[in-house]
């Protein structure tokens, strides 16, 4: 897999142009870009948290820099249950939540999100065939301002990596991002991730984890794992 190293490079180059973030957070967010194509071959999928305790962060930007190249992007705000798990069902995206700290997770909301970092994860319904499964299993990121808590039930936390997000300074500088402007240079990198899936799925589906250091609990190595391999 040695194309994977200057993907990745590049992926990172492009978050970054946009959004004011650490190399630590860019070079993290590449590798997860990278495993929504991918992440299939994987039986944990890492949920992302982009939260800051103030407006202004750059948290909605983000999800629109990662909508422009990651797999099947889905973004939403306040989505109903039913829409989600069907729309999930149905094409396998990658849920983006905006204003996750305005989001009323609870009941079949909250299932869906809690069973749908696993392979395998559903929720059945009643339809009229009978009981039915739906597929719930998929990357999802969340974005929301967060003050004493976080924008999100503890459980559904959990699934997350976490990402503080700050102002910029007045000596960073960022692009101007719009969906036509970028158009051309995120379809390139769309095309590349397309590719390296399709060359590689299967290999990492086999591939087993690097050890992780064992001070993260059994949760965070869960998410961590795929994108460490």
């Amino acid at each position: 897999m040695s194309s994977v190293s200057g993907l990745l490079d590049d992926v990172a180059t492009y978050v970054r142009r946009y959004v004011a973030l650490s190399e630590e957070q860019t070079n993290a967010l590449s590798i997860w870009v990278l495993h929504t194509w991918t992440f299939e071959a994987a039986e944990f999928t890492p949920y992302l948290l982009l939260w800051s305790p103030t407006p202004r962060a750059g948290k909605t930007r983000l999800l629109e820099v990662l909508e422009s190249v990651v797999r099947e992007p889905f973004q939403v705000v306040e989505p109903s249950a039913a829409s989600l798990f069907r729309a999930i069902a149905a094409a396998r995206p990658t849920v983006l939540v905006d204003e996750a700290d305005m989001l009323n997770i609870a009941g079949p909301l909250r299932a869906v999100f809690n069973k749908g970092n696993k392979q395998g994860g559903y929720v059945t319904r009643v339809e009229r065939g009978g009981i039915v499964r739906f597929p719930v299993f998929c990357p999802k990121a969340f974005a929301g301002i967060a003050g004493r808590r976080l924008p999100l039930p503890a459980a559904t936390a959990d699934r997350c990596l976490h990402f503080e997000l700050r102002r910029k300074s007045a000596v960073e500088r960022v692009a101007p991002f719009t969906l036509a402007a970028t158009a051309r240079s995120a379809e390139k990198l769309r095309e590349r991730l397309a590719t390296f899936a399709t060359e590689h799925v299967e290999a990492l589906a086999k591939a087993k984890p690097p050890k992780l250091p064992s001070a993260l609990h059994d949760r965070a190595l869960d998410g961590w794992a795929p994108l460490a391999t």
